[in-house]
Parts: structure tokens; C-alpha cells; sequence
């Protein structure tokens, strides 16, 4: 069995940010609606947007970082699991489900697409935003597969060599 683990300095970072903002803007939403001014509703809409934004960035982030698995991904011999955090989370993709794997590259972001022979089962066996978020992989990527640079702890060519020796030969773990 390989085992990645998740970044964890990335996720305090987000964490902490987000925690920032939402007091940044909690603030001065109190501020701006305790003291008596001709303020604009243009303000206090964006207020209220970016509380509502980076709240739920921070419930999301915080809820992640204190439930979520810390392994971002795992291959055994059965197959492989993904966890990029609490709504792209695949329990685990037998080897033979796995037709290719592809590197993407946009912009500064990396990532490694699994295609499928039937990613729909995939999506479908999901609910809630977990199902929406894994459909819209599907839909933008063409896999609901998709392991992310920034949270592995390796190089994502060498971590393609082995899902391709795995597929090629398998060896078992």
C-alpha cells in the first residue's frame, strides 16, 4: 500500500485566511451598521456577500481540517482512493475501472486526471454537493477523478509511472 499525505501547512493557511476575512468584514459590517451614516447599499450588499463567502470558506476549510481523512491518496491492491478534501472524495476506484491517466496542466495548477470506463457510476454513487461537485468534474475534465498538485506531497509524474505500472502489470502493493 502507498499512502500520500495530505498537505497540512496549505490547509492552516486557507484556514487562517479565511478566519481573517470573515472577522475583516464581520467588523466592519457591525461598524458600518451600528454608527448612523448615509452608507450605500452597495456596501453593505458586499459585506454581507463576503461574510457569507469567506463563512462558509471557513466552515468548509475548518470542517475539512478537523473531520476530513488526512491522507490525500492511497493505492492498494485493490484500487486507489482520493481525498482532496470534503466534496471531491472518491472511496476507491478498482484498478480495473482505471482506462488511462492523463496530466493536465492550466496555468500554475497541476493535476491528474483517472479516466474511466464509467465515471457516471462514480458520480452516482454520491449525493448532495459531493454529487454536484463530482458531476462537474465530469463535465469540465471528462473523469470525476481528478487528483490535485497542491495537495500531494510528491511529484504527480512519478505518482503517474505508478498507476501506469500498476494498470500495465499489476503487482499488487
Amino acid at each position: 500500500m502507498i499512502v500520500l499525505p495530505m498537505i497540512i501547512k496549505r490547509n492552516i493557511v486557507r484556514l487562517l485566511s479565511s478566519a481573517a476575512f470573515f472577522a475583516l468584514f464581520f467588523v466592519l459590517s457591525i461598524t458600518f451598521f451600528s454608527v448612523e451614516t448615509e452608507g450605500s447599499l452597495f456596501a453593505a450588499v458586499v459585506g454581507a456577500l463576503a461574510i457569507l463567502v469567506f463563512g462558509s470558506c471557513l466552515l468548509f476549510i475548518g470542517l475539512a481540517f478537523v473531520f476530513g481523512k488526512k491522507n490525500a491518496l492511497e493505492l492498494n491492491k485493490s484500487g486507489i482512493s482520493i481525498n482532496n478534501g470534503l466534496l471531491n472524495h472518491i472511496e476507491r476506484i478498482d484498478w480495473p475501472e482505471i482506462k488511462s491517466v492523463e496530466n493536465r496542466k492550466k496555468g500554475t495548477s497541476e493535476s491528474l486526471l483517472l479516466l474511466l470506463h464509467h465515471p457516471g457510476e462514480i458520480v452516482a454513487k454520491a449525493s448532495g454537493l459531493k454529487r454536484w461537485n463530482l458531476s462537474r468534474n465530469y463535465k469540465l475534465l471528462g473523469t470525476p477523478a481528478v487528483v490535485y498538485a497542491n495537495t500531494l506531497k510528491c511529484d504527480l509524474n512519478d505518482l503517474k509511472n505508478v498507476i501506469n505500472q500498476q494498470l500495465n502489470h499489476p503487482s499488487g502493493f
